[in-house]
């Protein structure tokens, strides 16, 4: 048989093809035979081919039909499932739609509830500051400061939900009475307090008793004014009367004031150094007694130290 993969190449020669052929010729065969088998051999393989192609051609032909059908069958699927989609993508939108209905509907069922809790809340809160009202003087009367800022405070909060409620339009002027009487009754005992030192529970105790009623002002008013006249007793104990004061009254002459100064220049450090450890005292005390107040009492105290 011929090799049929010589024809399939390109730029095939048939004269290069059919001299490569006569050149594996035996000699001895006479060339009229042997291009006559060649041509036989070469007519068998194209009717090979030919056959083959027919077969080929044939079983195409009959796979066409069903071809056909298999298009058409998956069209149909196609399309189904295209239905299917579009039938889906309407349910997902209703469902949606009844979604946010349901949301809307749960929304305003919490806005409901809410609103019913808070409208408890504020006459549970009323409730109670009527009852407060008649209990705080129980506890003045019993001297049980403690617990009467415990009162005033729950009172204030309980104030700022209905305090607007005619009925209770005057309990904050009354409530600021209450709050102004526990003051009285706890700042002599935290001025005497902060006047001795080395109390801190003392002072952190009665300092809470004002920060309940919010009451920081007095706080810092009295730490001040306290912590105010040791810095001045230190003052008084390094400057004293001067040369130049207690001369003021005579003509100024050159020699007091040069010795005024070469005073001064002897204290003064000495005043400026004891006046740092105070106020280092002072910073770490607030840290440990009032610790949420410690930035603001120190920033108070200095600035009324260096402003004097």
């Amino acid at each position: 048989m011929t090799d049929v993969g010589d024809f399939a190449e390109d730029g095939f020669d048939p004269i290069a093809w059919i001299n490569h052929a006569c050149s594996t010729r035996q000699a001895e065969e006479p060339l009229e035979k042997f291009l006559a088998e060649l041509e036989m051999r070469l007519q068998l393989s194209s009717e090979d081919i030919e056959a083959t192609l027919s077969d080929s051609s044939a079983q195409a032909m009959r796979r066409i039909p069903f071809a056909i059908q298999e298009i058409y069958r998956l069209q149909g699927d196609i399309q189904g499932l295209q239905d299917q989609v579009q039938v889906m993508s309407h349910t997902v939108q209703r469902d949606a739609g009844e979604a946010r209905n349901s949301v809307q509907h749960i929304s305003q069922l919490h806005r409901v509830k809410a609103n019913m809790e808070n409208a408890c809340n504020s006459l549970k809160e009323a409730t109670e500051l009527s009852g407060l009202f008649l209990k705080v003087e129980e506890v003045f009367a019993a001297g049980d400061l403690p617990k009467v800022a415990e009162i005033l405070a729950n009172m204030r909060h309980s104030l700022s939900l209905v305090g607007d409620v005619p009925e209770f339009r005057a309990g904050r002027q009354k409530l600021r009475s209450l709050e102004d009487r526990l003051q009285q009754q706890v700042e002599g005992s935290l001025r005497e307090a902060l006047a001795r030192g080395q109390e801190d529970e003392a002072v952190k105790q009665l300092c809470g008793l004002l920060l309940a009623v919010d009451r920081y002002g007095t706080i810092e008013s009295l730490y001040v004014t306290t912590k105010l006249a040791q810095v001045h007793a230190l003052w008084e104990e390094h400057a004293g009367p001067s040369p130049a004061a207690s001369s003021a009254a005579a003509p100024a002459a050159p020699a007091g004031g040069v010795a005024a100064a070469e005073a001064a220049a002897v204290w003064l450090p000495v005043f400026l150094s004891r006046l740092l450890a105070l106020l280092q005292a002072e910073a770490g005390w607030c840290g440990r007694v009032l610790p949420g107040r410690a930035a603001a009492l120190m920033g108070a105290l200095c600035g009324e130290v260096f402003g004097k």
